[in-house]
């Protein structure tokens, strides 16, 4: 059997099409490797934030076992004061560590 082919036209414009899906794939991938560059930046960052965020919190919580009698007793419950916020300010500080551990983690 004679086999069959496409007009020169379709055949132009299948080429055509083939050249333009190579294009956007190459310039995919170029966006692909510019985008898995500025991930790993960033990564890099957040680590970099994430412990110092855990290296302030470890800090506050040595200054508060270190602390004198006084900063104890201003920990009782309703007293406000300065142990309290630095109690306050360690918690929030692991709770950031905890959730950009997380973060890295999970990518």
């Amino acid at each position: 059997e004679p086999r069959a082919t496409m007009p020169v036209a379709t055949t132009a414009r299948v080429e055509g099409h083939a050249t333009q899906i190579e294009s956007f794939e190459a310039r995919l991938a170029g966006m692909q490797e510019a985008h898995r560059a500025e991930v790993e930046g960033l990564r890099h960052a957040l680590e970099e934030c994430v412990r110092a965020i855990g290296t302030c919190a470890q800090a506050i919580d040595v200054m508060r076992e270190n602390g004198t009698e006084s900063l104890r007793q201003q920990r009782a419950p309703g007293s406000g004061g300065v142990a309290c916020q630095w109690e306050q300010a360690a918690a929030a500080l692991h709770n950031a560590a905890d959730l950009g551990m997380k973060a890295l983690n999970s990518t």
